[in-house]
C-alpha cells in the first residue's frame, strides 16, 4: 500500500497522475493497470490521458519477456516506451493535461503510428 502512495506522489511531481503506471507481480503471474484508477467522471469525454495504462502494458510486456526469455516482448515494451517519449517531447502530440491539445483517441492513434513506424524501421 505504501509503495502505491509513493508512486502516486512521484507521478504527481512528474506533472500528471495520468502518467502513473502499475504492475502487480507475483511468483507466476502479473497484472497491469493504470496507477490512477478508472476516472469514471471523465469516461466517454475523450479527455483521459491513456499513458498510465500504456506504460503499464509496456511494463507487463517487459516483465513477461524477462520471465520467459522471449526478447520480442521486451522489444515491444521498449518500442512503446520510445513512442511515448517521442510524443511527450512535442507539445503538439500531448494530451490536454500535459499542455497539448490531443484527446484520448487522437493521442492513442499518434502513438500507434509511431510504434508502427519504429517496427518497420527495425524489420
Amino acid at each position: 500500500m505504501y509503495g502505491n502512495i509513493l508512486s502516486n506522489l512521484a507521478n504527481a511531481l512528474a506533472g500528471s497522475l495520468g502518467l502513473a503506471s502499475a504492475l502487480n507481480v507475483g511468483h507466476a503471474c502479473a497484472a497491469a493497470n493504470a496507477g490512477h484508477g478508472s476516472a469514471p467522471d471523465i469516461a466517454g469525454r475523450n479527455i483521459a490521458n491513456p499513458l498510465g495504462l500504456l506504460l503499464s502494458a509496456a511494463a507487463l510486456l517487459d516483465w513477461h519477456g524477462g520471465r520467459t526469455g522471449r526478447e520480442n516482448f521486451r522489444t515491444a515494451a521498449r518500442g512503446i516506451e520510445q513512442a511515448i517519449d517521442r510524443a511527450l517531447v512535442n507539445p503538439a502530440t500531448r494530451t490536454g493535461d500535459l499542455g497539448g491539445g490531443l484527446g484520448t483517441q487522437a493521442f492513442a492513434e499518434a502513438l500507434c503510428d509511431e510504434v508502427e513506424q519504429r517496427l518497420r524501421r527495425t524489420q
